[in-house]
Parts: C-alpha cells; structure tokens; sequence
C-alpha cells in the first residue's frame, strides 16, 4: 500500500549513511520510546502506537496487516478496511528534545521491492498558551492546566508540557503548580505561569535535527480557587416554612454571602468554619417557587462556588398510612348505641410533594383542611373536632397527621351514602390542594358498617 512519507518526525537526523529499515536507535543511545502515529481520511483521523526501541535496533510497522488484522491502536481506534493513502509521523516521547531516531526504508510495493526514503524535518510549536486559560479549582483539590501548542508540521494543537520544565504562581498561598496542574491551597485569584528557555520552532531551508530551532517562551493565564459546596442538610424544605440548613464544603471563610436564587429567601448566616456554614432558608410561599434551586457561596476575594440544589418542595399529595383504624361504638368520635349503623375510622396520612417519585414533606408548618360535601350539602373546616383524641390540628414534624372521624352513622340501614371530601394543606396564607376522596358508605345491621374510596381505603366493622 503506497504511504508516502509526508511531514514525518519532530526533531530526528536524517542522513543518508544512517538509512536502513524501519526507525532505528542509533547505537550508544538510551532506548526510546517512540510514537508512530498515521494520519489517514485526508488527514482528518489519526492511528497511534508506541514502541519501544533499544539501541542499535530497528522496528518495523506493517500496516497492510494493521488494517487486515482490524488491530486496535492505543485508544482502541482500528484502520477501516477501505484504507489506501495516508501520511505518517515519528516522534519519540520518552526523551522528546533528543533526536534519537532516523528513519529507514519505507517499503510501499512488496511485489516488486519498491521503496522510499523519508527526510526527517523540524517540527516546532507556532503558537503556545494554556488550556484552560482561565483554570478553577477548590481547595487541596488538583485541576489540570496544559501547555499548548500549534505543531507546525500537522497544524494539531497539543499538549507540550514537557517541554515547560518551569511552572510556578503569582501567589503560592493561593495555588500550587507542577507540571500540567495547579492544587488549590487558599480561596483566591491569582497567574498561572510556565517557562522554557527551549521551545521547537520548526524549521525552514536545510534545519534539520538535531539542529532545529528554539526560542524561549513564556505560558501566563489566571488561576480561581473557590470555595465548593459538597452538601446542604436537609436538602429541602417546604414552601412559605423557614428551615434551618448546614452548608458542608471548603474555602469558607468570614464575610461569606449565600445566594439561593429568587426563590429562596437566606437570613441568619453563620460561617462555623472554613468547611461549614448555617443558614435559615425560606422559600417563597408559592406553587411556583418549587423544584430545585442553586445555592452558591461566595467568598470576598473569590469566584462563587459551585452550585448545589435544594428543592423546595410543594404540598402535592397524601399517602394512607398503615391501615385506617375503625373507631369503636361509644368511643370518642364513634357511633353511639342508639346511632350504630354505619361506620367512622381514623386515618394517618403523609404530606408528599410534587417531585417523582414523590417525597415526603417533613414540617409541622401545614394545616389540613377539607371541603366536604354531603347529601345535606357541603361543610368546611379543620379536619377535626377536639373530642377525638388521635385528631391533628397540624402535621407532625415529619408530615404526617390523623383524619378523624371519617365517615357516618345512622340509626337506620344506610345504602349508598356519599361524601366527597377534598383535603388541602394551608401553609400561612397558601393553600394547596393535596386529595380528593369519593366515599360511599353501606351498612346493612346495626353495628356493622363499610367505606371505601374506590382505591386505598376500605374499612369494615
């Protein structure tokens, strides 16, 4: 298969005494590793080994049997089928500013011995900075900053960290740097900076390795440590209720602000240490203000922090708890003897929120409360009278709460009786309608009695 040479090598001698087959390490050499990589589609993709070669040795690389083989290069990347031309590239990585390499035959017509010979050329970088240039980071964690550059020969850009054997800060008490990273020591801003006296220029005429080109040169862009946020506990709270938070991260620091956006109300901020802050948060008393809010921290001095989310959540849903209970004749919110036929149950219920799958919504601030409709027309109120003794006023602090009594009674058989009953959370002024339950009541004899919603709820005594 024809490949011609192309823009081969970096920085490697090319002499015609010297010419055998494949790359060779001259003898009284270290052994090199070197990167072979072949450009193929116009150019367009790329198929990269590395070899080891020890001195006074030679590698050969077919790549009929490449492609034939379907053999994977080091990032897993195999030639197609279909491949015919390309251009190739020698470089060595171990030792990249040693030209150590030559390169020999390239045989492209087996059938009838044909071959051609490659000239190593000077390869340099046109054009140098970092990526990122503006690198972020938090403290005692390592971000990865690289030296970049344009390769003259393949007008790729890529890494040349080693070539830069200098990095340092403007500020080391806010960063650290080696060698393609910065660690964070302090919340802060400062240069990143890395120099070389020796960076490849490419060359032009007859330069040829080992006598390529070089100029120094001299990498800067900014360095932002900020603080982060690794949790807020609890990570939600309801609508319209105050709730007490604990930010855990690093960089914090006195003078510490907190933002949660325009849904969420943040007072009484206390920074207790570098890795936490407490904080009550409020969010607006609306259907509106639900869902997941960033939270930030800034410090003065600082880039804000990461965001975090806390949900704020909206009363939404209820969920039977356990089973409802049958309240017993002559009991507290019961049937009397006189009155018996019929049945009234106590039910616990979990305010859930409008998150999927839902949540439960763990605040003592909601008051239930039901319209209800009965054949003699429809009543409001409070879920409860103070006679029955398990009856909430408001949710317990983990949501939940009884309706009692639930249900009727009747002196006489009852057949069919109906009662819709919409239930709604008040938080403050807000109300937010959580369920609606379409009971019917049956009782044949005295002492006995059903009700049942259709779905979660059927009780019989």
């Amino acid at each position: 298969m024809p490949y011609g040479p192309g823009e081969t090598g970096d920085k490697y001698p090319c002499r015609k005494e010297q010419i055998g087959k494949g790359a060779r390490c001259p003898g009284g050499a270290k052994p090199v590793t070197a990167g072979i990589t072949l450009f193929y589609d116009q150019g367009t993709k790329r198929y990269e080994m590395e070899k080891q070669i020890e001195p006074d040795s030679q590698v050969w690389v077919n790549f009929a049997d490449l492609i034939q083989s379907r053999t994977p290069d080091r990032d897993g990347n195999v030639l197609p089928e279909d491949t015919k031309s390309g251009t190739y590239s020698i470089r060595v990585i171990s030792h990249p500013l040693q030209a150590v390499l030559y390169e020999g035959k390239v045989i492209t017509d087996k059938t009838y011995g044909h071959a051609t010979y490659g000239c190593i050329i000077c390869c340099g970088y046109d054009s140098t900075g970092f990526d990122p240039y503006s690198a972020y980071g938090s403290v005692d964690a390592t971000t990865t900053v690289n030296a970049m550059g344009t390769n003259s020969c393949t007008n790729i850009s890529q890494s040349i960290n080693d070539f830069f054997p200098t990095w340092y800060p403007s500020d080391a008490s806010i960063f650290t740097m080696a060698t393609g990273s910065m660690t964070g020591v302090s919340v802060g801003t400062g240069t990143t900076n890395a120099t070389t006296a020796t960076l490849p220029t490419g060359g032009e005429g007859n330069d040829r390795p080992p006598y390529c080109p070089q100029r120094p040169a001299v990498n800067s862009g900014t360095g932002n440590v900020a603080p982060t946020i690794t949790s807020i506990s609890p990570a939600q709270g309801l609508v319209g209720a105050a709730a007490s938070v604990t930010i855990t991260g690093t960089g914090f620091a006195s003078g510490a602000t907190v933002n949660a956006g325009a849904n969420i109300s943040v007072s009484q901020i206390t920074v207790k240490s570098s890795t936490q802050i407490t904080a009550t948060f409020t969010p607006t008393n609306s259907s509106s203000a639900g869902g997941n809010q960033g939270v930030t921290v800034s410090v003065p001095g600082s880039q804000p922090s990461n965001s975090q989310n806390f949900y704020d959540q909206v009363p939404t849903a209820l969920q039977v708890v356990g089973t409802p209970v049958t309240l017993a004749t002559g009991s507290a919110g019961g049937c009397t003897s006189a009155v018996n036929f019929g049945i009234k149950i106590d039910i616990e219920y979990q305010v859930l929120d409008q998150e999927s799958p839902a949540q439960a919504v763990q605040s003592s601030a909601m008051t239930p409360y039901e319209d209800d409709t009965f054949p003699t027309g429809p009543q409001s109120g409070d879920t409860c009278p103070s006679s029955v003794a398990d009856c909430t006023v408001t949710t317990a602090s983990n949501g939940t709460y009884h309706d009692a009594p639930v249900g009727a009674c009747s002196s006489q058989a009852v057949t069919n009786y109906t009662e819709t009953q919409a239930i709604s959370m008040l938080v403050g002024s807000a109300k937010y309608a959580v369920r609606t339950n379409n009971f019917t009541i049956n009782s044949s004899s005295s002492g006995h009695g059903t009700i049942s919603n259709g779905g979660d709820i059927q009780v019989t005594r």
